[in-house]
């Protein structure tokens, strides 16, 4: 399906904080931590924050060749860290490496597009990867549990929820090897009835 020309509209006072909600993950990506929501009309709306436009286009397959996660290991998580997402708070995620490993899974570089799902399973927002590298749970710092953008920040707050995530799946131990993707969300997406996207 064509994409219509998009009409531009100045967002002249539109700050973080004023968009949408929504996330998935067995990393804190796709079993655990987030969703991503959606909600009003038919149409597709996105916010690209760099240019401060917001661009409205008719329903397209702008995302259909994107590969698709959720944060999380719940849909309440995934909504929750996708409402972080989405209101600018958080920009960097984590996960499992071992996962990545046993699942055969290609481990993500800067310029990878990911369509973001909700805790419903429909699409919410696509980001893009800035940086991923590999770091061990215990080589965490408190600029790395402020990007992820959970609780009060800190990083006792990032390491017991992750401690108890990774557990949770099985997984933890504070050696253990983490993939770091720090991104910037590149659209959102406003819609009443987005196809349900399998996991």
């Amino acid at each position: 399906m064509k994409i219509n020309r998009p009409q531009r509209r100045s967002l002249l006072g539109l700050c973080d904080g004023g968009v949408p909600e929504w996330l998935k993950g067995a990393d804190c990506k796709s079993a655990g931590y987030a969703y991503v929501g959606s909600n009003p009309t038919s149409s597709t709306t996105f916010l690209q924050r760099n240019q401060l436009d917001l661009v409205v286009i008719a329903m397209s397959d702008t995302s259909e060749n994107l590969p698709s996660f959720s944060f999380g290991d719940s849909p309440e998580l995934a909504d929750e860290l996708l409402q972080l997402v989405l209101n600018g708070m958080k920009t960097a995620t984590c996960g499992d490496l071992h996962s990545y490993e046993a699942e055969g899974e290609t481990l993500p570089k800067p310029g990878d597009q990911f369509v973001i799902l909700d805790g419903k399973g429909q699409e919410a927002c696509i980001i893009e990867m800035i940086t991923v590298t590999a770091r061990q749970f215990d080589e965490i710092d408190e600029v790395w549990a402020v990007l992820e953008g959970e609780g009060d920040l800190s990083l006792e707050h990032w390491q017991q929820g992750h401690k108890e995530y990774f557990e949770r799946n099985g997984v933890y131990a504070p050696d253990m090897k983490l993939v770091c993707e720090y991104f910037k969300v590149v659209q959102i997406f406003k819609l009443d009835n987005a196809p349900v996207k399998p996991n």
